[in-house]
């Protein structure tokens, strides 16, 4: 999944700790409503270029959890 979504790793490693584990979805919007359809294209262009010129990505966070006790 991170190399069909270059810019949702490198924020999650810019922003987390390492021990963070998360739990959720990403979705595609166009015309406030989500495409699954964009999503599948994004998944099909692994790579470098994955991210660029295609549909923007959101997350939205089910769950986090720490591997520190």
């Amino acid at each position: 999944m991170t190399a069909a979504f270059p810019e949702i790793r490198a924020a999650a490693l810019a922003q987390l700790p390492g021990d963070i584990a998360l739990d959720g979805e990403l979705v595609v919007w166009e015309r406030d409503r989500s495409v699954f359809e964009r999503l599948q294209q994004r998944l099909a262009r692994c790579g470098a270029g994955a991210g660029r010129g295609g549909a923007p990505v959101a997350g939205t966070l089910g769950g986090l959890r720490s591997a520190a006790r």
